[in-house]
């Protein structure tokens, strides 16, 4: 099963400040060329948007095809999603 959670990354806004791939706890992110990149989407807590909530060019959505309630699970990203 593939896992429907996870950051979707717009390169014509990212600047590559690589603030997303600092503050994401769960190792999601992975720098490349000088862009973060989703190497570990499954890492991704269902419903944790903190780093599209930092990210400071909104250059960070995530798949729009999933239920928007608040999640339960107990992310660890500060209280930020």
């Amino acid at each position: 099963m593939t896992k429907d959670w996870y950051p979707i990354i717009d390169y014509k806004k990212c600047i590559g400040c690589m603030t997303c791939v600092k503050f994401c706890p769960h190792g999601v992110y992975s720098e490349k060329e000088g862009k973060p990149v989703v190497t570990n989407k499954d890492a991704c807590v269902d419903m944790c948007r903190g780093c599209e909530k930092i990210c400071p060019k909104k250059a960070i959505t995530h798949n729009s095809n999933v239920s928007s309630k608040k999640s339960s699970s107990g992310c660890s990203c500060g209280g930020k999603c």
